[in-house]
């Protein structure tokens, strides 16, 4: 029984590994095709911490940030609305992935986006298709939700379990590379 649950173990985090992996691969190429490369390891730096400080798993941050930098080009500008669509989706109750995509398209002029998530906005900013006006809304109704979301019971018990899933990830990495290597001698 414990082997059985040993090899289960080894085997997620071998599953965890591959589909991190794939994860950092997609975001590293999408921000090579935007001319970004160089900032692959302060992006990957920056979504490990915020990882670790709010518990959202990067799995859901990376896909989240790569469609805002696919939208804005731009590495800061990327990192500071998935803050903000971090704070609007503690605050909302909506997931990482559809706040994130309203983002991206009000980026892109499209504000009126934001008020599908049930967001309310102004309606000549929605007119003006004015996304800095917006932001600024946003970020005055929403500001700080994230990090006040991850100092709960709820949130200081995702980040022990982020904690526990980036380990189970670092194992698997680790097993991986072994059987690489056991299967190159051979």
């Amino acid at each position: 029984m414990a082997i059985a649950g040993t090899i289960q173990f080894f085997k997620d985090a071998a599953a965890a590994a591959v589909e991190d992996q794939k994860s950092v691969v997609a975001l590293a190429k999408a921000m090579d095709n935007l001319g970004l490369a160089h900032s692959n390891a302060g992006v990957e730096k920056f979504i490990g911490e915020l990882q670790m400080a709010t518990g959202v798993a990067d799995s859901d941050l990376r896909p989240a940030y790569q469609k805002l930098v696919t939208a804005t080009g731009d590495v800061t500008k990327a990192q500071d609305l998935l803050g903000l669509s971090m704070d609007i989706s503690a605050a909302t109750g909506k997931d990482l992935a559809s706040v994130s995509q309203a983002m991206s398209r009000a980026s892109l002029g499209q504000v009126s986006a934001l008020t599908r998530l049930g967001v309310p906005l102004d309606a000549a900013i929605i007119k003006n298709k004015d996304f800095a006006a917006a932001q600024e809304v946003l970020t005055k109704q929403f500001g700080g939700q994230a990090a006040a979301a991850a100092e709960t019971y709820a949130g200081k018990m995702a980040r022990v379990n982020q904690a526990v899933e980036e380990a189970k990830e670092a194992i698997g990495y680790a097993l991986v590379g072994a059987l690489e290597d056991a299967t190159e001698s051979f």
